[in-house]
């Protein structure tokens, strides 16, 4: 929620309504952003323009993260970038959407997408692929696939915890960006005084225009 508000404050925010089971953060856009615009799936590419600002970026959001829903909305979110080019349009999407990225990759490139994340995987860097010649030779077998990959995330956490705890002793979540991680980040913090600790690391993966991908942070 910090994130979006840090990111699309004062934006144009279109919310489209896909008939699905909403995700939680719906509520809290419909909370804190009260002059949320409407539409409804399936929508045509005159009612999304009408709902657009000319003279403001335009945040469009799904009301769920099914996949569903977002085959039929991505044509005509297509279809409004390349006639209306004009218009400052992106899009917002799930952590879900990670798993669809194989096949949508170009939509969302597209489309300009955010998608809020604790995690992400760069399967083209030289780091994952060093990585992934590692475990076969270790393990002699694959990684299984999957989104986000639990190998990685074995990995992840054993460099955060056990470096962590060599280094800093029980003081292991005060380490900041001391090393690589190749999935998943951590920035830890105690939920009280005699509670537990959790990560409160999100990020939301940009899929630009230029198909780059950046990574933005708080």
């Amino acid at each position: 929620e910090r994130l979006f508000k840090a990111s699309f404050q004062g934006r144009n925010i279109v919310m489209v309504d896909t008939g699905e089971k909403t995700d939680g953060f719906v509520s809290y856009l419909k909370k804190d952003f009260p002059s949320l615009r409407y539409t409804k799936l399936p929508v045509d590419e005159n009612t999304l323009i009408s709902r657009l600002d000319e003279n403001k970026e335009n945040v469009i959001v799904l009301s769920s993260a099914d996949l569903k829903s977002l085959n039929i909305f991505m044509p005509v979110m297509r279809n409004v970038v390349q006639s209306r080019p004009e218009l400052k349009l992106k899009l917002f999407g799930y952590p879900e959407w990670l798993t669809y990225s194989g096949s949508l990759v170009e939509d969302y490139c597209v489309a300009d997408t955010y998608i809020y994340s604790s995690f992400f995987t760069d399967y083209a860097s030289p780091a994952f692929t060093d990585f992934s010649n590692r475990f076969l030779k270790n393990f002699n077998t694959e990684m299984l696939r999957g989104t986000p990959r639990m190998g990685v995330y074995g990995y992840d956490c054993g460099l955060f915890f056990f470096k962590g705890l060599s280094r800093h002793g029980k003081n292991f979540s005060v380490q900041a960006n001391e090393v690589q991680h190749l999935q998943h980040k951590f920035r830890m913090q105690r939920v009280s005084t005699w509670g537990g600790m959790f990560n409160r690391t999100m990020q939301l993966v940009r899929y630009m225009p230029n198909h780059q991908i950046e990574i933005h942070q708080l």
